[in-house]
């Protein structure tokens, strides 16, 4: 049985240092905890539990990656509900790190409740064991609950069309991850289904963004190439809120009004979609379900129940705002 020393000496530090690294409290560079991580997943490197009897100390663990935070309320509420002991991490994927995050490398937790973008490190960790209770909300996964965007994207499709909008800017976010990538397929088959000509009248697009200043600088940059362009659309419709905000910004500063002279919808929560003036046009993910039903396809894995159906997908809301109003403008 691989101990705490022998990944200290491996890895050239000490067992303070390690055990620091692994368990993400105290002082320690991030270079070192990375490498102190990995040497240890590598090794198979297996702690006691938090209990004292080799058992893991926490029910459920919740991994976050790039800040997708939406689910923490429905999540404590649903642990509560039931008693179950919890606990959150987050993590950041930028695509070069591949360190393991602690509720892994620790096996602190029974089964493991992940959203967002799944990273290399932990894809491989699944991957060398497969037994971990383990459920993804919207990525890719053996076990997985995704919101389809499909039935919304079309309501909003007929909703756009209703009112005589048919030049309409996209802009459908970066397609490493899973709801940008469902709901560019969403859209393809709109446009296919309604026969609408691509060429002249849809204008898709997408930036990268890892982190929400340089996702809000692309989002800037992307209002601003549509918006002020001599072919302008009449409506933009955006992956996400804070893209939506900034195509209202840049629309204000160019004197458009919202509605009247350019309609604005998104994906996007229903709370969040009023923090801002004119409160948005959403298709909202149904985030108390997704949640809900994620944690009972853990806690059937984590009891070691049969699971029909292992992949899941939650349909979405769409709500009407003062985003969006009848095209004025007679653009075709």
């Amino acid at each position: 049985m691989v101990k705490l020393k022998d990944v200290a000496e491996a890895a050239g530090v000490t067992i303070a240092t390690v055990s620091i690294a692994l368990s993400g409290k105290g002082r320690v560079s991030s270079s070192t905890r990375e490498r102190v991580c990995r040497i240890a997943d590598e090794m198979n490197y297996r702690p006691s539990g938090q209990n004292g009897r080799g058992q893991p100390g926490i029910d459920v663990g919740l991994i976050i990656a790039d800040n997708q935070n939406m689910i923490i309320h429905d999540f404590i509420k649903f642990t509560e509900t039931y008693q179950l002991r919890n606990q959150l991490e987050f993590v950041y994927n930028d695509g070069s790190s591949s360190s393991l995050p602690v509720l892994l490398n620790r096996q602190a937790a029974k089964g493991i409740l992940h959203i967002g973008y799944i990273g290399d490190g932990i894809r491989r960790y699944l991957a060398r064991n497969p037994d971990l209770p383990f459920v993804a909300i919207n990525d890719a996964a053996e076990y997985s609950v995704k919101t389809d965007f499909t039935a919304g994207v079309n309501r909003a499709m007929q909703y756009l069309l209703a009112l005589g909008h048919r030049k309409i800017a996209f802009y459908i976010g970066s397609e490493k991850y899973a709801v940008p990538r469902i709901f560019n397929r969403a859209i393809a088959k709109c446009i296919q289904e309604y026969d609408i000509d691509r060429s002249g009248c849809f204008m898709p697009c997408h930036f990268d963004g890892s982190n929400s200043v340089e996702y809000m600088n692309n989002s800037l940059k992307w209002a601003r190439q549509v918006l002020l362009s001599e072919n302008r659309p009449t409506a933009c419709f955006c992956s996400g809120l804070m893209t939506a905000r900034a195509v209202i910004y840049v629309a204000m500063e160019a004197g458009m009004r919202i509605p009247e002279d350019l309609s604005v919808l998104a994906l996007g929560d229903e709370g969040d979609a009023l923090n801002s003036y004119p409160f948005v046009t959403t298709i909202s993910e149904n985030y108390p379900l997704l949640t809900s039903t994620a944690m009972m396809m853990l806690q059937r894995r984590i009891s070691g129940l049969s699971i029909d159906e292992k992949n899941i997908n939650i349909d979405t809301g769409f709500v009407v705002r003062g985003s969006t109003g009848p095209n004025r403008k007679g653009k075709q």
